[in-house]
């Protein structure tokens, strides 16, 4: 990374840690540098505790990630990259920063995210591989959390199509999560893109994953869901995607006396849309 990569990586770090207000006031440095070199008069602007962060944000840590970042061939976008995808600087919590393997245009393409149980079983899996298998073949880019399960199924299919799809990460890109699943991660870049918000390394820490679906629905144009409990991280997901007006669709569910499908079934009452191909989603909502 050049000196401006490095400025402009500093001021996406510190921006995670601001406020909204605190970042609109330092609006008025458009110059990454020159912020950096005027912290202290800026820091001016901001209350105690929000200047302190400013204060704190050493350019040696934007520098280490830089390195890693440069040795491992990882990209950054911030809201301010001409590739950054708008959707995500929308939503109520904006990505300030957003690391990334493989091209980034892909996140501005026509997208489903496909989302599903971790523990799904071996029905929901098939359904999920050959429904994402065809989205792929149909030119739809298939968004997925790199889980296991459900968004293993969606990944794989999209990549048997050698079609494009998008692994969102609940993780630093260098962290190996779920164990053993590198080969996949590369093959998904090569494909398409792995992105996340936490540096190269973060672990991936219980909270994240919450913060990690409101990515997902953000940036796909609709979401279907082939298998969910009533209380999981799917369903937060297209919650999140109902709120966000984008159509939910889920595949019927197989065993209604199994709590497995609770969530699909929930989601039906609430308005999703059942499907039984890519080709019924594609008519509703892909264009």
């Amino acid at each position: 990374m050049n000196e401006y990569d490095i400025y402009r990586l500093w001021r996406g770090m510190l921006s995670k840690q601001l406020s909204e207000r605190s970042k609109n006031v330092l609006s008025v440095y458009e110059d990454d540098r020159e912020l950096y070199s005027e912290r202290m008069n800026a820091a001016m602007l901001l209350s105690s505790a929000e200047g302190k962060k400013l204060l704190s944000a050493d350019i040696s840590e934007a520098e280490k990630i830089a390195e890693i970042c440069d040795k491992a061939g990882i990209g950054f976008l911030t809201r301010s990259s001409a590739a950054y995808p708008e959707m995500l600087g929308r939503i109520a919590d904006p990505v300030e920063l957003l690391f990334f393997m493989g091209d980034p245009s892909v996140l501005s393409m026509p997208s489903c995210a496909v989302i599903g149980s971790r523990q799904a079983d071996d029905y929901s899996c098939r359904l999920t591989r050959k429904i994402s298998r065809e989205l792929a073949e149909r030119g739809v880019t298939v968004i997925s959390g790199f889980a296991l399960g459900i968004d293993r199924a969606a990944h794989t299919g999209a990549l048997d199509a050698n079609g494009q799809t998008v692994a969102v990460l609940g993780c630093g890109l260098l962290y190996d999560y779920p164990k053993g699943s590198v080969q996949l991660r590369d093959a998904i870049a090569e494909r398409g893109a792995v992105i996340t918000e936490y540096l190269p390394y973060q672990r991936p820490e219980p909270a994240n994953f919450p913060v990690r679906n409101r990515m997902t629905a953000a940036l796909a144009n609709c979401v279907l869901c082939t298998q969910a409990g009533e209380r999981s991280g799917s369903m937060n997901t297209a919650n999140l995607a109902f709120s966000m007006g984008k159509p939910v669709f889920v595949t019927p569910p197989h065993d209604i006396l199994s709590g497995s499908c609770d969530g699909i079934i929930t989601l039906l009452r609430d308005g999703a849309v059942q499907v039984y191909s890519a080709d019924d989603i594609i008519r509703e909502c892909i264009v």
